[in-house]
C-alpha cells in the first residue's frame, strides 16, 4: 500500500516523458524561404529569421478567431526567437548570395499562451479527432469517387497536408476503401458504410463533399457547386452548401484547391468558436480517478497535461482503488468535456458532490494546490493548502474520469511523430504529424537540440543554384 502511494505521488511530479504528450498543434511545417543577400551567411540569417516570423504568424492565426487577426501583435524577428523551441531545415540549396530551404518550426506552448492571454486574444488549442473527407466529383455523366480521375479528391489531398485544429484526412483509394463505400452509398449517407470507413481511418466524423462542375473552365467560365454533409457515427450532423466561380487566370485544379481550402476554413473556424478558452471564470470539479494499477493514474495524468484550460490539479486523497483530484479549469463544463474527449478521457457524472467556482459560497469548491504545473500559469487565485477539516468536509466526488477503451477513435492522445503515424488505421495520403512541448520532446530532425537551435538532416547536401 505504502509503495503504491509513494509511486503515485512521485508520478504527480512533472517528467520529461509527460512533456512529450503535448499536441502537435504548436509545430508549423513547410515554410519555404528564398532570400538573396550580399553573401550566403547573410542570406541564410535573413531567410531563417523571415521563415520563423512567418511560422509564428501562421501559428497564431491557427489558434485565434479570424475576426481577431487584426489585433495579433506584430513581433520582430528577435522577439519571435523567444517563442521558438527548435526548428529543422530541409531541401536546402545555396549559391554565393542566395539561400533556399523549407523550414519546420516548433514553438513553446506556454510562451505562446502567455502572449495570447496578455493581448486579450481568444484562442483554441485543443485538437479535434480527425475528419475524414470523402470527395465525390461530378462533371458530365456519373459521380466519381474511386473510378477514373477525381480532381476534387486531389484538391483535398493538398488541403490535408496542413496541421490544423481539426486534422483532415483523405482516403487512399485502395481495395479496402473500394470495399467499404462507393459514390452512390456515400451520397445516400449509408450509415453502416460511413461508420466502417471512418472507424478504419480513426476518424471522429466523415465529410461527404460532393462537387459538381458547371460552366466551361477551359475558357475561364467554370464554376463548382459543392454540398458537404458531415456525419458523426453514421448520422447526419450538418450540411454546408457553397458555390465557387473561376477567377481570372485560375485553372480548374486551382479553383478546386481554393474551394477545398474555403470549406476547410469554415470547419476550423466553427471548431475554434466552440472551443476557445475563456479565462474570465475559474471553475472546480472534484474528480474520482480509478487506480487499480499505477499505469491507470499515469495514463490519466499524461492525458491531462498540456491542456491550457486546466489551471491546477490538487491531489485530495489516495487509496488502492482510486485517486481523488480537485481540478481547477477555465471555460464551461461542456468545453471541458469536449477537450477531455479529444484527449481520450471520459468524464462522467456521479451522484453527490459539487461543481463550484472557487470563489466561496455554499456551492464553491475547496481551495486547491497546484500539484502538476503543466498547463497552469501559476497558483489558482485564492489557493492554499487545504486543512484537514476542509478535506474531511468534502462530499463524494461528483465526477469520474477514466480513459476511453482502447481501439476507439479517441483512445489515447499520442499524436503521430515526425516520421509517420502510429496507428493500426491506414495511413492517409497526407496529413499533420509531429508533436511539441515547452521542453524539447525530441528534435524535428535526428540529433540533440538546444532551445531555439536549428537542426539539419545529415543526408541533405546543399545544391548549388544559379
Amino acid at each position: 500500500m505504502t509503495a503504491l502511494l509513494l509511486a503515485i505521488g512521485a508520478a504527480l511530479m512533472p517528467s520529461a516523458v509527460s512533456a512529450q504528450t503535448n499536441s502537435q498543434i504548436f509545430t508549423v511545417r513547410g515554410v519555404e524561404v528564398d532570400v538573396t543577400a550580399d553573401g550566403i551567411q547573410a542570406a541564410r540569417r535573413q531567410a531563417l529569421a523571415q521563415g520563423q516570423a512567418r511560422a509564428m504568424r501562421e501559428l497564431l492565426e491557427r489558434l485565434v478567431l479570424p475576426e481577431d487577426y487584426g489585433t495579433i501583435p506584430p513581433l520582430s524577428a528577435a522577439e519571435v526567437q523567444d517563442y521558438v523551441l527548435d526548428f529543422g531545415v530541409a531541401d536546402e540549396r545555396t549559391s554565393a548570395v542566395r539561400y533556399i530551404a523549407t523550414l519546420s518550426v516548433r514553438f513553446r506552448p506556454g510562451a505562446v499562451r502567455r502572449l495570447l492571454r496578455a493581448n486579450g486574444l481568444r484562442f483554441a488549442e485543443v485538437q479535434s479527432t480527425p475528419l475524414l473527407v470523402v470527395p465525390i466529383w461530378s462533371a458530365g455523366a456519373g459521380d466519381r469517387l474511386w473510378q477514373g480521375s477525381n480532381p476534387w479528391l486531389s484538391a483535398w489531398i493538398v488541403e490535408s497536408d496542413v496541421v490544423e485544429l481539426v486534422p483532415v484526412l483523405t482516403p487512399l483509394g485502395d481495395l479496402e476503401d473500394l470495399r467499404d463505400i462507393d459514390a452512390s452509398q456515400a451520397l445516400a449517407g449509408d450509415p453502416t458504410r460511413l461508420r466502417t470507413i471512418g472507424e478504419r481511418y480513426g476518424a471522429d466524423s466523415v465529410l461527404v463533399s460532393h462537387a459538381v462542375q458547371e460552366g466551361d473552365p477551359d475558357v475561364g467560365l467554370g464554376r463548382v457547386r459543392v454540398e458537404s454533409r458531415r456525419y458523426r457515427g453514421g448520422r447526419l450532423d450538418e450540411t454546408l452548401a457553397d458555390t465557387f466561380s473561376q477567377q481570372q487566370g485560375e485553372d480548374l485544379p486551382a479553383l478546386l484547391e481554393r474551394a477545398a481550402a474555403a470549406i476547410d476554413d469554415r470547419i476550423q473556424e466553427a471548431w475554434k468558436r466552440e472551443n476557445f478558452i475563456s479565462f474570465d471564470a475559474l471553475q472546480r470539479l472534484l474528480v474520482e480517478v480509478p487506480v487499480a494499477e499505477l499505469s491507470d493514474w499515469l495514463t490519466v495524468r499524461r492525458q491531462l497535461e498540456g491542456l491550457a484550460s486546466i489551471a491546477a490539479s490538487d491531489l485530495v486523497s489516495l487509496t488502492r482503488q482510486r485517486a481523488v483530484v480537485d481540478l481547477a479549469f477555465y471555460g464551461s463544463i461542456d468545453q471541458l468535456l469536449v477537450q477531455l474527449e479529444q484527449r481520450g478521457l471520459l468524464l462522467t457524472r456521479q451522484s453527490g458532490g459539487f461543481l463550484g467556482n472557487g470563489t466561496g459560497g455554499t456551492n464553491a469548491g475547496p481551495a486547491g494546490v497546484v500539484i502538476s504545473s503543466q498547463g497552469a500559469s501559476g497558483p489558482v487565485p485564492g489557493a492554499g493548502a487545504p486543512t484537514a477539516q476542509a478535506v474531511s468536509a468534502r462530499r463524494a466526488p461528483e465526477w469520474r474520469l477514466t480513459p476511453r477503451q482502447a481501439g476507439g477513435a479517441n483512445s489515447g492522445i499520442e499524436v503521430a511523430p515526425i516520421t509517420g503515424p502510429q496507428s493500426n488505421a491506414p495511413q492517409p495520403q497526407t496529413g499533420p504529424q509531429g508533436q511539441s512541448s515547452d521542453q524539447p520532446a525530441g528534435p524535428i530532425q535526428p540529433g540533440p537540440l538546444q532551445p531555439g537551435a536549428e537542426t539539419q538532416p545529415p543526408a541533405i547536401s546543399p545544391t548549388v543554384v544559379q
